[in-house]
């Protein structure tokens, strides 16, 4: 929070609350909070003050609104820069490490951030939801297309994935749930995902590390043996994925709501895109995979055989005929086109259970105060003990809002 409201309040105190360097700014205010609050719940937000961070919290049905109230002011204020030619957007260009300075783009992606957290609410509010997601769609500058996907650069010299995978010696690794599907589906992302294992018992294939297995000295050099992310220290970091605006209007579809066409067109599209954005773009090659009829493959480590387990997904590429499968192929496709976007993808299991995972090697939560489902794994993040002892009151407050629990196992209020 205060790296965003520190800069924040710097463009405030310079500018005041209008233009176009607040109205970019409100909108990184808004996309920053909403993904906070996707870890925690309720989030102090419309008492936030200069430099006070102490205050009390939106609980999420007002949070949400307010933070729809302030894209649409984010959004207003940027498309009138755009249409009178503001002369600060050539200022923007070395400042704007996503799009630099091409407005356009950041419309597209708000557009498409709305429709994000439209679908997050999709069943907590739908009548509120339904209609944020058609406001998006209908927009006269559109969603996010090919070649309008938001990757970051940073200012700290370092891709973090490079830092925690590498720099770090293997702090984690590419994930079993990850490499079973793309073996499952030949899927041609899998060499840009992952690198193969170099252990002797499962050389050259790509093998994944079960999610839940301890770490000790011993454990971490073997796993860090086997099968890691494709990155590089240079590699810009996903934001959001072009394709992530098909396979939302894809779900949309299947809820009923006017996205301008059927769930298979749009998950078809979605699949074509996220493709070709990660450099395939053969179309023999895109039309075989869309027609690939296989599941996810099992789990096979021949360094650890104690962890192997049987594939938990049955659904292959194709567009199935059986609409209850259908969206666990949306969800399932969606994932893998935002990878390594691991918060997005942790969002999305929480609210429909999809993508399948396999369950926790060991689940250390079990017996505890805070007990957490091997099956349905970590709910939220209980809030900084900071908190608790400089934000008391408005802490309890915080606390009943989610149902007076401040636990790992509590769900949110989406999460239905």
């Amino acid at each position: 929070m205060p790296q965003i409201y520190n800069s924040y309040f710097k463009i405030v105190n310079l500018n005041g609350k209008e233009g176009l360097v607040y109205d970019w700014a409100l909108l990184l205010r808004v996309m920053g909070t909403q993904r906070l609050s996707d870890i925690y719940g309720p989030m102090p937000y419309s008492k936030v003050g200069n430099g006070a961070y102490n205050v009390g919290y939106d609980d999420m049905p007002d949070l949400y609104n307010n933070l729809f109230t302030d894209l649409d002011a984010a959004v207003a204020g940027i498309k009138s820069a755009i249409e009178t030619g503001d002369g600060v957007i050539k200022y923007l260009a070395t400042a704007d490490f996503i799009y630099q300075g091409d407005l356009h783009k950041w419309v597209r992606l708000a557009n498409t951030f709305r429709l994000r957290m439209a679908m997050r609410i999709s069943k907590a509010a739908p009548d509120i939801a339904k209609k944020q997601a058609e406001k998006s769609v209908s927009d006269s500058y559109g969603l996010l297309g090919l070649g309008d996907a938001a990757w970051s650069t940073y200012n700290d010299g370092m891709n973090p994935l490079y830092r925690a995978a590498y720099a770090w010696g293997g702090e984690f690794m590419i994930s079993a749930d990850v490499t079973t599907f793309l073996e499952g589906f030949n899927d041609p992302r899998m060499p840009v995902y992952a690198t193969p294992a170099t252990a002797e018992a499962d050389k050259g294939k790509y093998v994944g590390v079960r999610n839940g297995v301890e770490k000790t000295t011993d454990t971490k050099a073997g796993h860090n043996k086997l099968s890691n992310l494709n990155v590089t220290k240079d590699d810009p970091l996903l934001v959001m994925s072009a394709a992530e605006s098909y396979f939302l209007r894809a779900e949309g579809a299947l809820k009923g709501w006017n996205m301008g066409g059927t769930a298979e067109e749009f998950y078809k599209k979605g699949i074509e895109v996220s493709l070709k954005e990660r450099g395939i773009s053969d179309s023999s090659t895109i039309e075989t995979y869309l027609n690939g009829t296989s599941h996810q493959a099992d789990y096979v480590c021949g360094s650890y055989p104690e962890d192997n387990c049987a594939h938990v997904s049955e659904v292959g590429v194709r567009f199935s005929v059986n609409a209850d499968e259908q969206l666990e192929q949306i969800l399932t496709q969606k994932w893998l086109a935002s990878f390594p976007n691991s918060w997005e993808a942790w969002s999305d299991f929480r609210r429909t259970g999809y993508p399948k995972h396999f369950p926790i090697v060991d689940n250390k939560s079990l017996g505890t105060n805070d007990e957490v489902s091997t099956e349905r794994g970590l709910r939220r993040i209980p809030f900084p003990p900071s908190e608790m002892n400089t934000n008391r009151e408005n802490y309890d407050e915080a606390v009943r809002m989610i149902g007076g629990q401040d636990k790992a196992s509590v769900d949110l209020w989406w999460a239905k």
